[in-house]
């Protein structure tokens, strides 16, 4: 594992902007070539992570009271949730559950 160092110290602050999408900070790498890169590559190329964008809350609320839970966003960008008693995934603007296929499709990680 690679150590990195910014050229400021980031703030609690610092990273709910670059989750949310509001900020992309920038870091020097320590690696001889002393490129530069955003936290945001660097989290998912080295480590599998990626940042997805917000959910809309008032277009996806939040149906616990349905049996369902979430709203969560699925790696293709894809709003789903799940529903605890039919044990799959409901896709809200289709009215319709994913096929177990679908569900994987939507999961597998891009290539890049």
């Amino acid at each position: 594992m690679k150590i990195i160092k910014t050229s400021s110290v980031l703030t609690e602050q610092d990273v709910k902007d670059m989750a949310s999408g509001k900020k992309d900070l920038k870091l020097n790498a320590t690696d001889p070539s002393g490129s530069s890169f955003s936290l945001k590559d660097w989290l998912s190329k080295k480590s599998g992570y990626e940042i997805l964008p917000p959910l809309d809350t008032e277009k996806f609320p939040n149906r616990e009271r349905e049996g369902l839970e979430g709203p969560m966003r699925l790696l293709s960008g894809k709003v789903v949730y799940y529903d605890t008693r039919a044990g799959k995934y409901y896709d809200p603007l289709s009215d319709f559950y994913l096929t177990e296929e679908d569900y994987m499709a939507h999961i597998t990680p891009r290539k890049q």
